[in-house]
């Protein structure tokens, strides 16, 4: 049992809110409050769009809900890593203002979260760095450098992805995968080295034809 009611102690509370996890259970519950029973959350604009993790796989049942300013379960407003598998049963709402509300403006496209624009500043179409050379002293003898709506917001998930590979002679590119995309491979710099010392002399006496 929840109680944190509208009138006259609690306005904006609200009862349950599941932000960036998986696999959860919330039943049996009987909710007064002074906002959303229950708000689904998943990170707060360019952060949650880095961070990147959603909240999927709920299951909410047999809840009880009392919401006179607002849902009985929202979507929102925090939603940059995205919600999906929500499965909802044998809920009550009882002077409630709406059964299920999204409060957002974010879009979910290929992965990732479009930016609302109106939150957008000249940092969301700028990444420095791509022009230098990175510690490739690891395991793998490189350095992977990406440049995608992780790093650039501005980009919108337009499927315009770049990356700057760094490697060790002998290094490798970590194995990854790219769905619903090819990889263009742009040599841009190649640093060779080469031994000028003459070659060892031969010895000992030459096969007979």
């Amino acid at each position: 049992m929840i109680i944190a009611p509208y009138d006259p102690v609690s306005p904006k509370t609200d009862g349950i809110n599941p932000d960036s996890c998986s696999n959860v259970l919330i039943e049996d519950c009987y909710i007064v409050s002074g906002d959303d029973c229950i708000s689904l959350k998943c990170g707060w604009d360019q952060y949650g769009i880095k961070v990147g993790i959603p909240t999927k796989h709920v299951i909410i049942r047999r809840l009880t809900c009392i919401s006179p300013d607002s849902a009985l379960i929202a979507l929102g407003s925090e939603m940059s890593g995205g919600v999906h598998d929500i499965r909802i049963e044998d809920t009550v709402a009882i002077n409630t203002q709406s059964g299920i509300r999204i409060k957002t403006t974010i879009v979910f496209v290929n992965g990732s979260c479009c930016k609302d624009p109106a939150l957008a500043t000249g940092d969301d179409f700028y990444l420095s760095g791509l022009h230098l050379a990175w510690n490739t002293s690891n395991l793998q003898g490189s350095a992977v450098i990406p440049a995608n709506v992780a790093q650039i917001p501005g980009l919108n998930t337009l499927s315009i992805s770049m990356v700057r590979i760094d490697f060790r002679p002998n290094g490798l590119n970590p194995p990854h995968t790219h769905p619903r995309a090819t990889e263009i491979l742009v040599v841009l710099e190649v640093h060779f080295t080469l031994d000028s010392s003459p070659p060892a002399p031969v010895t000992g006496s030459s096969p007979k034809p």
